[in-house]
């Protein structure tokens, strides 16, 4: 991961997306190792809801001092309430990805702040019209959205970059990267 994470830097790639399971103490020395071996690349880190409460504070605490741009979706989708808990507890925005799938899931994760960040993915969502009101939704409320993909084709990641440009006052973080992994 070190490795791959030094290759796209001296690439140019700057922004890196980090993802882990669930050995926090992995996640916490590939972190740091990382961002000491790019001191000028944005980390992303995703944790794919494989951490509870208590790992995710145990990462939240190891790393202060260490410039991370977000973490995204630290514990499984349904524990509303731990992800409110760490959201509360960081000083890292928190994302809401597998917790938000509809507009529905949006508001609550926005009305009970439970994160500082509202993943879309469009075939997350349901497409391009429930996007668009979540987007819509989110600007309203003054939420900042990342808007991501699955591994969807072309196609899909046209609309995707298409409602990006439409709503780059709300839209943060751009995570349309499955063109990447075409062979």
């Amino acid at each position: 991961m070190c490795n791959d994470a030094v290759l796209a830097s001296n690439d140019g790639m700057n922004i890196l997306k980090l993802k882990f399971g669930d050995d926090i103490s992995h996640a916490i020395d590939v972190t740091k190792t990382i961002k000491k071996l790019n001191p000028n690349a944005k980390i992303l880190i995703d944790a794919n809801q494989a951490w509870d409460v208590k790992k995710s504070k145990k990462f939240i605490d190891a790393i202060k001092g260490v410039d991370i741009e977000l973490l995204e979706q630290p514990v499984v989708a349904n524990n509303m309430l731990g992800l409110k808990e760490i959201t509360q507890y960081s000083h890292i925005p928190i994302v809401a990805d597998e917790t938000c799938f509809t507009l529905s899931d949006v508001k609550q994760v926005v009305e009970s702040k439970s994160a500082d960040i509202i993943n879309i993915k469009l075939m997350k969502c349901g497409g391009i019209t429930h996007a668009i009101k979540i987007l819509d939704y989110c600007k309203e409320k003054n939420i900042p959205v990342m808007f991501g993909s699955m591994l969807e084709g072309s196609i899909s990641i046209n609309y995707a970059y298409w409602l990006v440009n439409k709503y780059m006052d709300v839209i943060k973080y751009v995570d349309l990267d499955s063109p990447l992994l075409y062979d």
